[in-house]
């Protein structure tokens, strides 16, 4: 297997080179690090973290709007403003049933589109 070394720009000044390496030794340390550094777990870190801001954004406005589903359907058909048991239980099932078919709608849609 053969390395293949980067040229050399040779055009570049020495003194602009010299700058660029004194900028990159930023930090000085007093004394050599006694630990190694694993650099793949912080790369590992950072690929398990990145987009969740992304997906902790979307399921909060999915669950917004899953309440706001709620609230409306039964603040529409409140099934507590009857005294009978048994229509309390059709208009609680009812609100259910509106509530997934609205559900099964769109998921045929999206799938149709």
């Amino acid at each position: 297997m053969r390395r293949v070394i980067p040229p050399i720009d040779s055009t570049k000044d020495p003194q602009q080179a010299k700058h660029e390496f004194e900028d990159a030794r930023q930090y000085t340390l007093g004394t050599k690090p006694s630990g190694n550094i694993d650099l793949t777990v912080a790369l590992w870190g950072d690929y398990k973290r990145a987009g969740m801001k992304e997906r902790h954004t979307g399921g909060a406005i999915a669950l917004f709007f899953w309440v706001l589903d709620i609230t409306t359907t039964f603040v529409g058909r409140n099934p507590f403003r009857y005294t009978n048991p048994a229509a309390i239980l059709g208009c609680f099932a009812y609100n259910c049933a509106s509530m997934m078919a609205g559900e099964i709608g769109y998921n045929i849609w999206k799938l149709t589109k």
